[in-house]
């Protein structure tokens, strides 16, 4: 049984790659598998205008699998995470992460790869390993990058979930003797009244992965 699904859409201009074992969608090695080979046979697609990356059930996903981050598995089984992610990064159109309910550790880190990510207003993004001492190697690196100071001041004080105030707002960190006007500029967006093929069309127009074709 798959844990992974591709439909093609819109003319087959748009890919959808489904995580497709709720309602955990748990990233093991099999599942990693699969959406590498996914990815991989998307990247001979020059035709695409977008690939959207979503998940069946109430959950976008839990994360990785914890039976293989014991010490005898968790190098080979980061090396298939960070083999993923190198992957999405390299898409040959942009990749649009639709989330819902759950996106936690591995599952976050797999988001934070993609360009574009589009989020219900409920949804929950953290990295709960955080409370074991245990830092996620990709999000340490891709989560700051993408939101800002929020993002290090979690990582310092061990914030599981992610908390990011208004970008228009000042943030001030704990400890701050004056206000401190840090902008979280934080690329994620509640889910508009549009369809997800909406927001791989617009995505499409300013990606430059999604005209390489026709240069």
């Amino acid at each position: 049984m798959t844990k992974t699904r591709l439909e093609l859409r819109r003319d087959g201009c748009v890919a959808h790659v489904f995580l497709a074992a709720p309602k955990a969608n748990v990233l093991d090695a099999t599942m990693i598998s699969e959406l590498d080979t996914i990815f991989e046979s998307l990247e001979r697609r020059r035709d695409l205008c977008a690939i959207v990356l979503e998940a069946d059930g109430p959950n976008f996903s839990f994360g990785a699998s914890v039976a293989e981050h014991l010490p005898e598995q968790i190098e080979p089984a980061l090396a298939r995470l960070g083999a993923l992610l190198r992957r999405v990064t390299a898409a040959p159109a942009p990749v649009i992460a639709a989330v819902r309910g759950q996106c936690l550790g591995g599952g976050l880190e797999l988001v934070l790869a993609c360009d574009l990510i589009v989020a219900e207003e409920n949804a929950q993004l953290g990295v709960p390993e955080i409370r074991l001492g245990v830092f996620p190697p990709a999000a340490s690196a891709l989560l700051p990058a993408r939101v800002g100071a929020p993002a290090r001041y979690a990582s310092s004080y061990g914030r599981a979930m992610l908390e990011i105030p208004n970008a228009t707002q000042e943030w001030d960190p704990p400890g701050s003797p004056s206000p401190s006007p840090f902008a979280a500029e934080l690329p994620v967006s509640p889910v508009l009244p549009w369809p997800t093929g909406c927001w791989a069309a617009s995505a499409c127009c300013i990606h430059p992965a999604a005209h390489r074709h026709n240069r």
